[in-house]
């Protein structure tokens, strides 16, 4: 009891005012603090020490100019909307072109957003990807690449299948 007692005096005592007669209602805080010494000259912006950024170096493998996004995912995955209108602003956006520009990358399309039939597996490992786009193209929900075509396809799996050890620590397959 006497700790609360204490505690409480202790808190109303760094309650009380400053001694003066003005409430702390009148108190303005428009101008800014006092400084202890006038600022530096404004040097303008200067970056900070680090290390080069690395380079891509072009290897003889084709540069997707103009790629073709198919957006894949399961009829049960929850964020669905969400990724393919981030499909949509992603190949429409001017941030595409300024980033892939040193690369050749000119324009993209979101051309497909496909809604698998049934519902996401229990389990998948690495060989389960493959074989879910070859079906998709073999009945014809999907395109079949072709040597010039600058496909991307994307699936999607929901955080509710398990991953295989194969696929642990992935978060983006290419």
């Amino acid at each position: 009891m006497m700790k609360r007692v204490l505690c409480a005096a202790a808190l109303l005592a760094g309650c009380g005012g400053d001694g003066g007669d003005k409430p702390d209602a009148a108190m303005t805080f428009d101008a800014p603090p006092a400084a202890d010494a006038p600022p530096a000259a404004d040097a303008g912006f200067m970056t900070a020490p680090h290390q080069p950024l690395g380079q891509l170096i072009p290897h003889s493998g084709k540069v997707l100019d103009h790629p073709q996004l198919f957006t894949i995912t399961y009829p049960d995955y929850p964020l669905a909307a969400m990724v393919q209108a981030w499909g949509d602003v992603a190949v429409t956006s001017s941030w595409l072109t300024q980033v892939g520009a040193e690369y050749g990358v000119v324009a993209a399309t979101h051309a497909q957003k496909l809604v698998l039939p049934g519902h996401s597996p229990a389990m998948m490992q690495d060989a389960d990807i493959l074989p879910i786009i070859e079906a998709q193209i073999t009945s014809g929900a999907l395109p079949t690449p072709t040597a010039g075509n600058q496909y991307i396809f994307m699936i999607y799996i929901p955080s509710t299948v398990m991953l295989a050890a194969d696929l642990q620590g992935f978060y983006g397959y290419h």
